[in-house]
């Protein structure tokens, strides 16, 4: 919660106004601070479950990048649910479209490995019972108990190499999730940034509506920010977007 003392001969009466949320920032900080506990984490159980939630995190912030960017064209009412059903490369393409931008393309491999980590997203929220061969080794004594040494085949996703089977995720598996999400960051927003016509803060950022014509951007947290920082390594050059002033 933000809040600052504004009273006196300069302050103003309460003025309605309207919230309009974007968790942009907030699903790269969740990639990002999932991730490291899941590097920090000892033993498998708890690496994996900080990698599963790394891994969607990644996949949902590229969702959320274009929805905010559909968001953006301010299209009328029936052709925004027609453009909301796109799927989210298709999003971007139409925001590119649309707004006479060029340098966007589905078909680059940063593009393609963005998608397969959006089918990863789809395969994780729509589970299925899938069989993979595995075999069962002798009996081995453990100590207090017998052990029977299992091996599974783990089939991966063509592109990222990440196992298909989600029991199987780790620190590596995230550490790709995020390199392919951040790094697609990177390139849209860098072919955004390049037609000098958009703030790249006012597309993706939380703000308060007080009228049609004026909104105020919503300040990040001072510890979002900090994790934000970690966004260069994977790719994603906040700086370098023109975004450092805005950040903090």
């Amino acid at each position: 919660m933000y809040k600052k003392d504004i009273s006196g001969e300069n302050s103003w009466p309460p003025l309605p106004a309207q919230h309009q949320y974007s968790p942009f920032f907030d699903f790269l900080a969740d990639a990002l601070f999932q991730h490291r506990q899941a590097v920090e984490a000892d033993g498998h159980f708890a690496r994996n479950r900080f990698s599963r939630a790394a891994v969607i995190a990644s996949a949902l912030s590229v969702e959320c990048l274009a929805n905010c960017l559909i968001f953006n064209l301010k299209l009328p009412a029936e052709e925004f649910k027609d453009a909301d059903r796109l799927r989210p490369l298709d999003k971007i393409a139409r925001f590119f479209k649309d707004e006479n931008l060029t340098g966007f393309s589905k078909g680059v491999r940063t593009s393609q490995r963005c998608r397969e980590l959006l089918k990863i997203r789809d395969a994780f929220v729509h589970p299925k019972n899938t069989p993979n061969a595995a075999v069962l080794d002798s009996l081995k004594d453990a100590g207090e108990s017998w052990a029977i040494p299992i091996s599974i085949e783990l089939p991966l996703w063509p592109l990222l190499g990440i196992p298909l089977p989600t029991f199987a995720w780790d620190s590596k598996s995230s550490a790709v999730a995020l390199e392919a999400a951040f790094r697609f960051h990177h390139y849209v927003l860098s072919k955004i940034q390049e037609a000098a016509r958009h703030d790249l803060a006012v597309l993706l950022a939380s703000r308060m509506k007080l009228d049609e014509k004026l909104s105020l951007l919503m300040p990040l947290d001072d510890s979002l920010i900090g994790e934000l920082r970690a966004a260069n390594d994977y790719g994603l050059h906040l700086d370098n977007l023109g975004l450092s002033a805005w950040l903090g």
